[in-house]
């Protein structure tokens, strides 16, 4: 006598997210309720304004199956994927100091922004998940992630910048950019100072002094 609708166009949600289900009769003779069954349990839908009846999944974490009730009958079991976001779980940076900084190299873990000197090189490992593939800077890719869901990337800082991270798999836009600042210190040129002094002693002779310094050391 009449036949269950779902006006959804694509029963899938992202992991974590909420979903409102959209369903509807249509035929001669349609009921006035209609009821989701879900897990052994039967939830009656709320009709709004639209005529359409509707129900709210909250937090969706897994896959779920589902059907719709009404007059006595029911419908075919629908499937309402959840998909997992392509992530960026976690960032370390390994600086490699240049040598006239003086400096040992050391790693940084999950820093938003970092200051280092120019000419330094860091070593990114970026671990992820649900991710197939990592772009780094606008396109370029980190290659093949390890067994542990990582990726390496290279980098040698002259001028200020930005790392920017964008984790993918197969489903597309499931991937959020990450930016990270990158301020490079300039190496300034080393600071020479000279004083003349005239010997006390002896008009015609003067005595020199002077201090060196560089900003490190």
């Amino acid at each position: 006598p009449f036949r269950f609708v779902v006006h959804n166009p694509k029963l899938r949600v992202f992991a974590g997210e909420d979903y409102e289900l959209k369903a509807g009769l249509e035929g001669q003779a349609l009921p006035e309720e209609l009821f989701l069954l879900l897990d052994g349990r039967e939830v009656k839908l709320l009709r709004e304004d639209d005529g359409l009846y509707h129900y709210r999944f909250a937090s969706l974490n897994q896959t779920l199956e589902f059907n719709l009730s009404a007059a006595g009958y029911t419908s075919d079991p629908y499937r309402l994927e959840v998909l997992r976001r392509a992530e960026v779980s976690g960032v370390t940076a390994a600086l490699e100091y240049p040598a006239y900084t003086g400096r040992k190299n050391e790693s940084l873990n999950d820093a938003a922004s970092l200051s280092v000197p120019e000419g330094t090189w860091i070593n990114w490992t970026i671990q992820t998940r649900h991710a197939s593939a990592l772009q780094v800077d606008g396109g370029k890719s980190a290659g093949e992630k390890d067994a542990a869901g990582r990726f390496k990337y290279r980098q040698r800082y002259l001028r200020n910048g930005q790392l920017r991270l964008l984790p993918q798999n197969e489903i597309p836009g499931s991937g959020d950019t990450q930016v990270f600042d990158i301020r490079v210190i300039p190496d300034a040129f080393p600071a020479i100072s000279v004083e003349r002094q005239r010997d006390s002693s002896d008009d015609a002779r003067y005595w020199f002094s002077g201090s060196a310094s560089d900003d490190y050391g």
